[in-house]
């Protein structure tokens, strides 16, 4: 835009599936892995992300730099 502004946003709309998402998950049958595949609980399903840089109209050189996250829930395990 100018010189003393700046931005970048980023969407995403992704599907995670895995047979096991972490090191303490350990199959029912370690000879058929593929009836464990299912959502992941890693799985985030919609994620937008905005950072900007602007350089502030006061003497000397600072900037600010806001991150901001957005996504859907991730899966809860009820056990």
């Amino acid at each position: 835009m100018t010189e003393k502004l700046g931005f970048i946003a980023s969407y995403t709309f992704s599907k995670t599936l895995d047979d096991a998402s972490d090191f303490d998950e350990q199959p029912q049958n370690p000879f058929d892995l593929r009836a464990e595949r299912a959502v992941s609980s890693q799985h985030q399903q919609q994620r937008f992300t905005f950072n900007g840089l602007w350089d502030l109209p006061i003497p000397g050189e600072i900037r600010l730099a806001p991150i901001i996250v957005v996504g859907t829930g991730r899966p809860i395990d009820h056990w």
